[in-house]
């Protein structure tokens, strides 16, 4: 009788922790990476605001990442301001390694550029020495921001995502 007990016990726990699961997950389905992005936006405000420059990069630059379900990419509206971030939504978790690579490698190739001269304003280098790529549940994120505001960015979005 006591190994029943235990049994059912055993089995109304799984449960429970299962439709937990089930209905977590289903509620990071219902936000999606431009609820993401307007958090960010919102930590990090700046005067003039962002543009959403999604499908251009999503074309341009970032067309090579695997299972990406949606995307949100957000730059600086003020030309002389650098901020720039990127979410995506990968179909499957386990593309997240090649999906970072590529993008550390976009975000060298950034800081290559500012580098080189193609864009420079020296009160903006540091967005490009802290520029970094973070990744959570099934998300992955780049940022060009300074220190404090990737710390900001990256508390909104978990925050967002944790709810």
């Amino acid at each position: 009788m006591k190994k029943l007990a235990i049994r059912i016990f055993v089995f109304f726990l799984m449960t429970v922790l299962c439709c937990n699961n089930i209905a977590h997950a289903e509620e990071l389905s219902s936000i999606n990476t431009k609820m993401i992005g307007k958090a960010i936006e919102k930590a990090v405000p700046l005067q003039f605001g962002y543009i959403d420059n999604t499908e251009y990069y999503l074309r341009r630059y970032f067309s090579a990442l695997p299972s990406v379900d949606e995307g949100y990419i957000a730059t600086s509206a003020e030309s002389t301001n650098f901020n720039e971030f990127g979410i995506f939504r990968l179909k499957n978790r386990a593309d997240q390694k090649s999906a970072k690579k590529m993008l550390q490698n976009y975000l060298a190739q950034r800081k290559s550029e500012f580098e080189n001269g193609v864009v420079y304003n020296v009160e903006e280098y540091p967005k490009f020495q802290n520029a970094t790529v973070v990744s959570f549940e099934n998300y992955i994120c780049y940022a060009i921001l300074t220190h404090s505001d990737i710390k900001k960015a990256t508390l909104a979005a978990k925050e967002l995502l944790a709810q």
